[in-house]
């Protein structure tokens, strides 16, 4: 079994003055959200072994701050700090901003290690709303800090979410709380 954790990432900032959209920081409440997203992640027992992010200042701040929830630190530090501890490795991708779905479905497949069973993939709209409606999604809106977590019956990343290999999603926060609703079954809550 093979679980990818689909995530946009949480609130962010407007752009100031001169500043590009890609250096755009999250807002308190948006690190209060990836916060509390990776606090139900824990609580679910779905920490991923793998964290894959755009390197987008708020997509990687996004997977650092669930990244640290989930391993059990007890307060957020907001800075991307690469080298922070042991635990979960996050590898920052440039070629994550503005993908698309197949990009998001390719990075799980292409960079989870063969015995690594869950991935976590942070991006941006509208590749990561396409993708999670691609794998079963009911097609709602995908606001900042949605996290959707999707199994598949295979033993190799590389079937994860091909074409006829179809995932069972079995987890969706929305708002950083588990979302029961949309007529999806399977979603815990």
């Amino acid at each position: 079994m093979k679980t990818v954790l689909l995530m946009r990432h949480a609130e962010a900032a407007e752009a100031t003055s001169g500043q590009a959209d890609f250096d755009r920081c999250l807002t308190a409440s948006g690190i209060s959200m990836a916060w509390q997203t990776g606090l139900l992640l824990r609580a679910q027992g779905l920490a991923p072994q793998r964290v894959l992010a755009s390197a987008a200042v708020r997509t990687a701040q996004t997977a650092f701050l669930v990244r640290q929830a989930v391993a059990g630190l007890s307060q957020p530090e907001v800075a991307v700090q690469p080298d922070f501890g042991p635990g979960i490795p996050v590898q920052l991708q440039t070629g994550l901003y503005g993908a698309s779905a197949d990009a998001f479905a390719d990075v799980a497949r292409y960079h989870a290690a063969p015995d690594e069973s869950s991935v976590l993939v942070v991006g941006h709209n509208p590749g990561m709303a396409m993708l999670m409606c691609c794998w079963g999604l009911s097609a709602f809106s995908v606001p900042p800090a949605t996290l959707a977590a999707f199994r598949f019956d295979v033993s190799d990343w590389l079937e994860a979410g091909r074409s006829g290999c179809h995932g069972e999603l079995i987890l969706l926060i929305r708002n950083a709380r588990l979302d029961s609703g949309h007529g999806s079954p399977g979603i815990a809550g």
